[in-house]
């Protein structure tokens, strides 16, 4: 049993999710950051949705999604595993899509993080830059930028080892949790 029913997203909270992801997934891959506009603008459009929109979810549980983000985030922040920008997208998710399938947000976006780091692991081994390489050739000039990433700022480092831009895991995890709720 429940303490939210949940009946899943509507439309419109689904396109509000979709939309804040791949505009948060962009900045975060070209500037390491998470703009708090863009997350100050789409949690105000999630709260009016929940208070408005005929078929949205109501605003208590908008309110229980984003509290439920920001719980489920705010431990990696404070142990450092995360920035600041990557919670408060979680928690703006959250008020677009409750409770219920923030939890599947979160859950596929450290599946997809885990899956990232351990490509990225495996490709730091002589084995693994050889098949880079070799999928970089296959995929041809125009294809291979996509394992390219923008330098990384300096201050991002931690002890030396590469940090992922999360924001773009998060998009990962929300896109895999939109199709799944509506298949």
């Amino acid at each position: 049993m429940h303490l939210f029913s949940e009946a899943g997203p509507s439309l419109i909270s689904m396109l509000g999710i979709l939309l804040t992801v791949l505009i948060a997934a962009w900045y975060d891959w070209t500037a390491w950051r998470i703009p708090n506009q863009l997350l100050v603008a789409s949690a105000t459009a999630a709260c009016m949705l929940a208070l408005f929109a005929p078929h949205a979810p109501t605003i208590w549980t908008s309110l229980a999604g984003g509290l439920t983000g920001l719980a489920l985030f705010l431990p990696l922040y404070l142990l450092r595993g995360m920035a600041a920008g990557d919670v408060k997208l979680m928690a703006t998710l959250g008020l677009f899509a409750g409770p219920l399938l923030t939890i599947d947000i979160a859950l596929l976006s450290c599946l997809a993080g885990g899956v990232w780091a351990l490509v990225v692991m495996l490709s730091q081994t002589p084995h693994g830059q050889f098949a880079t390489l070799r999928l970089k050739s296959l995929l041809g000039p125009k294809l291979s930028h996509v394992f390219s990433h923008p330098h990384q700022p300096q201050s991002t480092s931690v002890k030396g080892s590469a940090v992922m831009p999360y924001g773009v895991v998060i998009a990962a995890g929300a896109l895999g949790a939109v199709m799944l709720a509506q298949g």
